[in-house]
């Protein structure tokens, strides 16, 4: 298992001891990694008595997940009184484009900054990061410090990491490490299966089945790949759910799909196929967005901009059909491309 070193532990019990709060704040949408390793970080505070908050942008779409830490978590303020505070990221990188504003908010003045996916971490400037870019998730990273300083763990907190190493790996089968199993090893004696089970079978809203039947009758196939749209969406947050049941589908290894609202153009994708660089991906089929990805999967967010204000529903169907067609060609060329 990761253990970091002497000197990395005593720099962030130094770094922590200088303020009285600390903000750990992570990406758009945090994944079940970026919560576990967040969670962690926020044990460490608080074991030497430092008031923390997870602080994050968009969605958490496991609702389980979101009801068991929210104590523990809330939306990104507007305002902070960075005086008093020590600011950390998670899984995101100062300037980075998926951290919603807290450039404006902090400006350069973050302090810790904890990931394993970037691909220049020596050109981050903060007072102390740890990032492995040999590694697939960043919770493996965390229970390596949760065991060296010694932190309480319970099971409810080992579950959470549990559940994202699992989550991360599918279910430990792609990019797994040594570093991975050691740090499962650790936490499996206190996971509780009742609530892991809660956290992998949570409830299907009544929008995700809505969107669902129109990815259905909407989807094409080209090879392995696939792409679908579910048209006007009244909540974002059912792609990621949809696109994983298009996965499902019999000769599926990539799938794409997207959908618009009143104001902005929605992608989701997400691939089993190892050859494929998400992030890559959708960066190659829209330009001037704002991309929260890993290789594995991802979302990018653009803005409609003046046809936003279009309000006639048939000249709305044909700006939707003509989004449709534009994202569709771009993703098979893209795919295709050497």
């Amino acid at each position: 298992m990761y253990h970091p070193s002497l000197w990395k532990r005593f720099k962030l019990k130094k770094i922590l001891g200088r303020k009285k709060r600390l903000a750990i704040i992570t990406g758009r949408d945090p994944s079940p990694d970026d919560l576990a390793s967040a969670l962690i970080l926020k044990r460490i505070a608080d074991h030497h008595n430092v008031d923390a908050k997870i602080l994050y942008t968009g969605n958490i779409h496991n609702r389980t997940l979101a009801n068991i830490i929210e104590d523990d978590a809330e939306r990104l303020p507007e305002t902070f009184d960075d005086k008093n505070t020590i600011f950390a990221l998670i899984n995101t990188f100062p300037g980075s484009s998926n951290n919603g504003h807290i450039k404006e908010l902090v400006g350069d003045s973050v302090s810790i900054v904890l990931g394993h996916s970037t691909s220049s971490p020596n050109n981050i400037k903060c007072e102390f990061k740890d990032i492995h870019q040999d590694l697939n998730n960043t919770t493996s990273i965390m229970i390596g410090y949760l065991e060296s300083m010694n932190i309480p763990i319970d099971r409810n907190l080992a579950t959470i990491l549990f559940y994202a190493l699992r989550e991360k790996t599918n279910m430990f089968v792609e990019n797994v490490t040594k570093t991975d199993f050691k740090a499962c090893s650790f936490i499996q004696k206190y996971v509780d299966t009742d609530l892991l089970t809660r956290f992998e079978k949570t409830p299907v809203k009544s929008e995700t089945l809505t969107d669902l039947v129109h990815a259905i009758e909407n989807r094409v196939l080209q090879d392995t790949h696939l792409f679908t749209s579910i048209g006007h969406v009244k909540d974002p947050s059912t792609l990621r759910n949809v696109c994983r049941y298009m996965l499902d589908l019999e000769g599926v290894t990539t799938a794409l799909i997207t959908a618009v609202n009143n104001t902005q153009v929605y992608l989701y994708a997400e691939s089993r196929d190892p050859g494929i660089n998400i992030k890559n991906l959708l960066s190659r089929i829209i330009k001037d967005c704002e991309i929260t990805a890993e290789s594995k999967h991802g979302t990018a967010i653009a803005s409609l901009g003046i046809f936003g204000a279009i309000d006639d529903e048939e000249r709305r169907k044909m700006l939707i059909r003509s989004v449709e067609e534009i994202i569709s060609e771009r993703y098979f060329a893209a795919l295709s491309a050497p």
